[in-house]
């Protein structure tokens, strides 16, 4: 099933998946917070990708699934090398959202565009801004998030909620 805003891609050997290194709030290479982004990762079973994660030893290691939620793009389950799953939109999900736009997997049709995120059982919007179809900054509503688990944070200046973004390496 297509979803708008989706590219989609021929599928890959069902043994073999590929994963990035994304190196998350800087503009150099290794800098900043690196996240393992494991990307056409249907059909990886929980046990598989707290293995993987283990091994990655990163901070965290980023799932990229079908959602099973009709509302959300993309599904995401992050696991530290420990093996714990995260459902928090940090580094974890602005990563894996960059690498979804950078390798072409979103319609970035407009200068900012609002995709869905299933992280555990909710879904979260994910703004991304882009010029001539790359991404130039991502940015979600932490705010969401954190009264999801339960935590209460002032608005930003205006009255706005703080942005969480990060930007162009250009």
């Amino acid at each position: 099933m297509r979803q708008e805003g989706r590219a989609e891609l021929p599928p890959i050997d069902a043994r073999l998946r590929r994963f990035y290194l994304v190196d998350v709030f800087t503009r150099e290479a290794f800098a900043g917070n690196p996240l393992a982004v494991v990307a056409d990762a249907d059909g990886v079973d929980e046990t598989t990708m707290r293995h993987v994660a283990r091994e990655s030893n990163q901070s965290e290691t980023t799932f990229l699934l079908s959602p099973t939620q009709p509302a959300a793009l993309w599904r995401l389950r992050s696991f530290t090398p420990s093996g714990a799953e995260v459902f928090g939109a940090g580094h974890n999900a602005l990563g894996a959202w960059w690498w979804l736009a950078e390798a072409g997997r979103l319609a970035l049709n407009a200068p900012q565009t609002t995709f869905a995120q299933e992280l555990g059982a909710r879904v979260l919007p994910v703004e991304i801004m882009s010029t001539a179809g790359r991404p130039s900054a991502i940015g979600m509503v932490p705010s969401v998030a954190l009264l999801w688990c339960g935590v209460h944070r002032s608005p930003g200046p205006g009255g706005r909620p703080p942005r969480h973004r990060i930007r162009s390496p250009g």
